[in-house]
């Protein structure tokens, strides 16, 4: 069994594969702020726990608390959003392994405090550090990649007993097994897909365009479930990725919706009907399966730039697919919403549905729970909703998101409520 995390990073993206108990991949790191991914990983960790000893197996409660393994961390492009919080992250990884006297479980690698990090990139990694230093300028978001190879070289000079090796690659390539990432005690072997950029790819649209342009695209592939982690890729390599893996690009259960459910077609003379096929396309097959789509926004900066975009919507529910916001935007509440205690109050229902709120990217006060009031308008602050999502990937068993239904149910209460318009996950 796998489980993927799709974490509420507010205005960013930040996803986790629980290959199995205390061993993660991580695919992007959001933007920063609040280490959300250490807390999820030690929250599924608290949550193995638990759950052995629902099943009746022997867990010590003097034990020692596991310590979260990040196995590989994958970079889909080099924006702010996606990767300014992968430093942070790994410190907090590092000083917890070298806390501990125990050893991590690193799978296939020689030495245990090794962690690989994979941007998806033609270029040389050395290459990438010369042309991240010549085009840091002011305005352009700080390399973080060349930050982590700063942070590597710090350690071995002080003597500090972890490294980090960085690669770039680029599709065709399965990540799981080329960094030997196996999971215990199962018949289905996970596959992570880099699909896209290919090297001709890459390098043609390197400097074109945005890093939007060269985003990877990965696909999870496990006991007959699919996720898709697309980063912020636009159209021509979502073509791209369907052209050369076309019957693996299908049939998905769950989609994390590509920059925010924003712009994907700048260049698109009917982007409309552009993106109602590319998700037709995805969410093609058995008409049974689950279908989900996470948008992972944040309410503040989702208001700024509009996101999600009515067209990306449109699109997703001509799929047939079940939407999942990680916070509220202006899509679900209404423009003159103008007392903040009573917005509250109504959103405090919300609070103990939610999938995971712990995981707001900001203060508590600016998510469901707290009794204070928000200090202005709803677009001032971040208001979780759906949050966190979880998903299980069981073999013989239908797909699952964790509480889902629990929190339809919520939102159907206030439905009615004269704050707000209606709720996109509810449609």
């Amino acid at each position: 069994m796998l489980r993927c995390h799709l974490l509420d990073v507010g205005q960013g993206s930040a996803n986790l594969i629980e290959l199995a108990p205390n061993r993660f991949v991580m695919i992007d790191g959001g933007p920063g702020g609040e280490p959300v991914p250490i807390k999820a990983m030690q929250l599924a960790i608290d949550r193995a726990g638990t759950e052995s000893q629902t099943v009746g197996r022997a867990v010590s409660a003097s034990s020692e608390k596991p310590v979260p393994t990040v196995e590989l961390v994958v970079i889909s492009h080099l924006h702010m959003d996606h990767v300014g919080g992968i430093i942070r992250h790994l410190r907090s990884c590092w000083r917890q392994v070298q806390q501990s006297d125990r050893k991590s479980n690193l799978v296939g690698s020689s030495d245990p405090r090794i962690l690989k990090v994979v941007l998806a990139d033609s270029r040389d990694i050395e290459q990438v550090f010369v042309d991240a230093f010549r085009e840091n300028t002011e305005g352009k978001p700080l390399n973080l990649i060349y930050a982590i190879k700063g942070l590597a070289e710090a350690q071995r000079s002080r003597g500090e007993d972890v490294s980090i090796e960085l690669e770039t690659n680029t599709a065709p390539t399965e990540l799981f097994a080329r960094h030997s990432l196996t999971t215990p005690e199962t018949d289905d072997v996970p596959e992570l897909h880099l699909l896209y950029p290919s090297r001709d790819q890459h390098a043609d649209r390197h400097g074109c365009g945005t890093a939007n342009d060269i985003s990877a695209i990965l696909l999870l592939d496990y006991a007959g479930h699919r996720v898709v982690f697309p980063g912020d890729a636009t159209l021509p390599g979502w073509r791209d990725s369907l052209e050369s893996a076309p019957d693996i690009l299908r049939d998905i259960n769950l989609v994390a919706v590509p920059h925010h459910g924003g712009q994907i077609a700048p260049r698109e003379r009917d982007p409309e009907t552009a993106l109602k096929t590319l998700y037709q396309h995805l969410f093609s097959g058995k008409p049974e399966k689950p279908r989900y789509a996470f948008i992972s926004v944040g309410t503040e900066m989702g208001a700024k730039y509009g996101h999600p975009r009515q067209d990306v919507i449109d699109a997703l529910r001509s799929a047939n697919v079940h939407i999942l916001c990680s916070q509220f935007t202006r899509r679900c509440l209404k423009d003159d919403v103008t007392d903040p205690e009573a917005l509250a109050r109504e959103l405090h229902k919300v609070r103990e549905f939610t999938l995971h709120a712990g995981h707001s990217a900001k203060s508590p006060r600016h998510y469901p729970g707290k009794s204070e009031a928000f200090p202005g308008d709803v677009r001032k602050g971040n208001v979780g909703c759906a949050s966190t999502v979880i998903a299980e990937l069981k073999p013989n068993c239908e797909f699952q998101v964790f509480r889902r239904d629990r929190h339809i149910e919520c939102l159907n209460s206030l439905h009615a409520s004269p704050l707000a318009t209606s709720f996109l996950c509810r449609t």
